[in-house]
């Protein structure tokens, strides 16, 4: 992610979004073959935080399989009991809502803003690292995030806005259909990297077998 000198590893996801083995029924384990890439101390530090809070706002999705839900109740909530100060902060405007999944019964949950630009960081330092780990490309243009795990339930455009990032969504995952799947743990993260001939890579990821998120990276 940048020139500095590199003094250490890092996980790419975040070794804090894999269970651990204390959480896991017996037989499963999913902290091995783990990616990692060359980090410098200043950005392996400075996330550590950001690491937190993707631990936190993933294991808190809708969307995922029993070993997100697991992870939530196990590592995630003795986290909270730890720190109920710095999670409770994660949630800002927490909501009492009703929502309903496809044809399915009305759901009451809750809901909290996210900072999105924070999970976008999150999402280009995964995107970045995977890239890295297959080619020891580093990005130097933007990188572009999309993803349809969160959604607007409220404002003029909320409708048209969670439409258009499903779509987009959807549209990433059916072109790279035939690219295949990469993960040494897929229950706990997979995913899918493409470059076309014009320089622009693509990286589909998918956290707990239902959080879907892309990354486009321009370097043409």
């Amino acid at each position: 992610m940048c020139s500095g000198a590199a003094t250490s590893r890092e996980h790419v996801p975040p070794r804090c979004l894999f269970p651990e083995l204390r959480d896991l029924p017996l037989g499963f384990d999913f902290r091995k073959n783990l990616i990692s890439v060359p980090s410098c101390d200043l950005h392996n530090s400075e996330k550590a935080k950001d690491d937190e809070y993707l631990m936190f706002l993933l294991s808190t999705a809708l969307q995922g399989n029993r070993f997100k839900q697991q992870h939530f109740e196990t590592k995630v909530m003795r986290a909270l009991r730890r720190k109920p100060a710095a999670y409770g902060a994660f949630m800002p405007n927490l909501t009492p809502v009703a929502i309903q999944e496809g044809n399915g019964p009305m759901v009451e949950t809750c809901a909290f803003e996210v900072d999105v630009e924070r999970f976008s960081r999150c999402m280009r330092h995964i995107a970045c690292g995977v890239l890295y780990h297959h080619t020891s490309l580093k990005p130097l243009n933007e990188v572009r995030v999309v993803t349809d795990a969160f959604a607007a339930l409220k404002g003029p455009n909320a409708e048209e806005t969670n439409r258009l990032f499903h779509d987009m969504t959807l549209r990433i995952g059916e072109a790279l259909s035939l690219v295949p799947i990469q993960g040494a743990n897929r229950p706990i993260f997979q995913y899918r990297l493409h470059t076309t001939a014009e320089g622009v890579h693509a990286v589909l990821m998918i956290f707990y077998e239902g959080i879907r998120v892309a990354a486009i990276i321009n370097d043409a």
